[in-house]
């Protein structure tokens, strides 16, 4: 009762052994992958929220240089830049 297996040629022995590697090759490859993929999702986090600080950092210095320059022109001081043009160039 025992059936005969079809027997293989060298050849195609050869072939499915080296199918079975680049199988295995690539499911290491996914493996590896996957398990590098929480550091690279942390890294990302930490990358936005070092953007979002610089961000707000540039937002605070612009809201202050224009609250600044109100103050100054509205009082009628000087601003810096009227200061050194009137160095270049005394009366």
């Amino acid at each position: 009762m025992a059936k005969k297996a079809k027997e293989l040629s060298v050849e195609d022995k050869l072939r499915a052994l080296y199918d079975l590697q680049i199988i295995d090759r690539r499911v290491d490859e996914i493996r590896a992958m996957r398990g590098e993929l929480p550091l690279e999702v942390e890294d990302l986090e930490n990358e936005v929220a070092g953007m979002e600080t610089r961000m707000e950092k540039v937002n605070n210095e612009i809201a202050f240089f224009f609250s600044s320059r109100r103050r100054h022109t509205s009082s009628g001081l000087v601003t810096g830049v009227q200061m050194c043009s009137s160095d270049l160039y005394p009366k």
